[in-house]
């Protein structure tokens, strides 16, 4: 399920799928669908879902309890029995022989309509010269015979151009009608080949002891199954959306959030400028199109994966020989207190910049801004929650060391633009304050939503802090500028963002002890 969608789920003998997806836009229809499946009685029960809101728009059970939105998704995800421990070629051939065939109905479809307007517009001049050879034995006069002429011809014509318009209209009209169940045809296949690639994967970057990924082993399955979507809409034009919403499902056994998976999707063209990421996820998109062609018959992801963790081993055993030993770093963990801030740093027009400016610039650039932003998170006794591209995700213990840390952030980007002029680029900051939830070394909730749909409201060089975050941070006695009305998505109401004035800030000082608190309303 994807964001925006409004799901049609039908439960059939004990299994549930999807049976149709729309837009917002056709609300209506969806729910005149919803009712009239109902109505029919057929499927043991429908529930129509918004997924970005979770809200059940109409539920129907023929027998037993209504359905919840829980039960829905767990049983998509169990859907169609047992998971295949190896790929059935004869499933990919199928999808592939089908999509041969719907291709070659719809590029028939205007020959059709041309030969059966030129088979009427025949059939009318034979039928006119008929009439004036007629007219003429009978003796009329020859301006009749040519005026009777134009307008049979007229008629003809009139008539070839109506039935090309209405072949020409029904074919592509068809071609939509079919157009979803097409999908969800071919859905019903991938959804077998992704378990497999779900059940290899984990069992590879599953720690049994810990009961959770290792390391960053969700991240690699992530980005595997992603190249693996995309595979499928290259080879066998399926949607993207709809095969991500199957990976999000099946992710979701490993306590996975949804979001993970569309975030990264949509940041996926600044993950693949990093190799160990590219890699991974183009091993997903060339092992589907090994299965397509037949030169293979099951998935590559184990030794993708293994690959996965040794580059990173690599990484961390080069990183360790670079660090003296006096000045090793004590591995972080994650904090496990309720109360975080949260933060998210961007390079402004990254993807544009690289484009204009070249690979020096990207990796000069992505240097400087790691560098710097590290530095102030290690200083303020921070934590990198990840690493997004073009821009890192940091959480504190207390408001004072998140604001000073996102201070100490913009004014060391100043400095390093006014030494490196031809490396210039401007870095923007949402941060907000909450509870959020912990798992799997992320954090998820409230204040990470937050901090992220504030963040796009900054322009160059500023610092979004979201309103609850301002209030616990009146004693810090920072200049502000206000924006009002901002409408963030998955939050009710308009809301307020303040612009921290950095500049005229004096410059924090890190050797400044500071008890991290909580705020007295979260203390309660």
């Amino acid at each position: 399920m994807a964001n925006g969608d409004i799901d049609l789920c039908v439960q059939y003998k004990g299994d549930w799928s999807i049976e149709a997806i729309y837009p917002e836009s056709q609300r209506d229809k969806a729910m005149k669908d919803a009712k009239r499946l109902a109505e029919d009685k057929v499927y043991d029960a429908v529930m129509l879902i918004i997924d970005d809101t979770r809200q059940v728009l109409f539920s129907y059970t023929q027998k037993g309890p209504t359905p919840t939105y829980g039960a829905v998704v767990k049983g998509l995800k169990t859907s169609s029995g047992k998971k295949p421990s190896k790929i059935n070629p004869a499933a990919l051939r199928s999808l592939k022989e089908h999509r041969e065939k719907k291709e070659a109905e719809t590029t028939d479809m205007p020959q059709v309509a041309f030969s059966t307007a030129l088979m009427v517009g025949i059939g009318g001049m034979a039928l006119t010269i008929i009439v004036a050879g007629l007219m003429g034995i009978n003796g009329a006069s020859l301006p009749t015979i040519l005026m009777i002429l134009m307008m049979l011809g007229s008629i003809t014509i009139a008539v070839a151009m109506w039935v090309h318009s209405v072949f020409d209209e029904v074919g592509p009209a068809t071609t939509e009608a079919q157009k979803q169940l097409d999908q969800q045809k071919k859905l019903k296949k991938t959804e077998q080949i992704f378990a497999e690639a779900y059940t290899t994967g984990k069992s590879v970057a599953w720690d049994e002891d810990a009961d959770q990924f290792k390391a960053d082993g969700h991240f690699g399955l992530i980005l595997y199954m992603l190249g693996m979507s995309n595979g499928f809409h290259q080879a066998l034009h399926t949607d993207m959306q709809a095969t991500n919403r199957q990976i999000a499902s099946l992710l979701s056994g490993a306590k996975i959030a949804p979001e993970s998976i569309y975030n990264c999707a949509n940041n996926l063209h600044e993950y693949l400028a990093y190799p160990r990421y590219n890699a991974m996820y183009n091993a997903g998109k060339e092992s589907v199109f090994e299965l397509v062609k037949e030169t293979a018959t099951s998935l590559n992801i184990g030794d993708a994966l293994q690959q996965w963790f040794g580059e990173a081993e690599a990484q961390a055993a080069a990183a360790a020989a670079a660090t003296t030993e006096e000045g090793a770093e004590q591995p972080r963990t994650v904090p496990t207190t309720n109360f975080a801030v949260v933060g998210f740093t961007d390079i402004v027009n990254f993807t544009e910049s690289v484009r204009t400016m070249g690979d020096d610039w990207m990796v000069d650039v992505l240097q400087a801004h790691n560098s710097i932003v590290r530095e102030a998170i290690e200083s303020f006794g921070g934590y990198e929650v990840k690493h997004t591209g073009d821009g890192i995700m940091m959480s504190f213990p207390s408001v004072q060391k998140g604001l000073k840390a996102c201070v100490s952030i913009q004014k060391g980007i100043k400095l390093f633009n006014e030494k490196m002029p031809e490396r210039n680029f401007a870095l923007r900051i949402g941060i907000s304050a909450g509870e959020p939830i912990h798992m799997e070394g992320d954090l998820f909730g409230q204040p990470v939503n937050l901090a992220a749909r504030i963040m796009p409201f900054a322009q160059n060089d500023q610092i979004a802090v979201s309103d609850s975050l301002h209030e616990m941070a009146a004693d810090m006695h920072y200049t502000y500028t206000e924006k009002d009305d901002c409408i963030l998505k998955g939050f009710e109401g308009p809301q307020t963002i303040y612009f921290l004035q950095w500049d005229d800030a004096p410059t924090p000082d890190p050797s400044e002890s500071e008890e991290p608190q909580e705020p007295e309303a979260l203390q309660e």
